[in-house]
């Protein structure tokens, strides 16, 4: 069973993360992700990114393709917690802002954080759009 106050710091991280992306503070959003060279992402339709390295090119290339705008909301489905790991699953609502009016996407992500010296860290970032 999982405390209210590991809940919330759980959930405390994963919304950094989600502020950072919708900021598109690159800085910010890597700060959020372990510093282990095993981290893991996989984008919407993409292939599993593994490394440090790679994850931060990934969101780097995101952050930077949307010149119109974006904003990013995580409604929380379930924390779940087993010492020292913490999962996330959460709905992405996500709308786009261009010139030739906006779109709404969902996506559910999982996000799993591991707790170490500076907090709670993401060690994995999986999304898929909702069908």
């Amino acid at each position: 069973m999982i405390s209210e106050a590991v809940r919330g710091q759980v959930v405390a991280a994963n919304q950094a993360f989600y502020d950072a992306f919708a900021r598109r503070d690159l800085d910010a959003l890597m700060a959020c992700w372990a510093d282990a060279g095993d981290v893991a992402c996989i984008h919407p339709g993409g292939t599993p990114l593994c490394g440090h390295d790679l994850v931060r090119t990934s969101w780097e290339g995101l952050i930077d393709g949307d010149a119109d705008g974006f904003t990013v909301h995580p409604d929380i489905v379930s924390v779940t917690y087993e010492d020292p790991v913490a999962t996330v699953v959460c709905m992405e609502r996500f709308a786009t802002h261009g010139h030739g009016g906006g779109t709404r996407a969902d996506l559910v992500a999982t996000n799993v954080f591991v707790l170490g010296p500076g907090g709670w860290r993401m060690v994995v970032h999986h999304a898929s759009p909702v069908m």
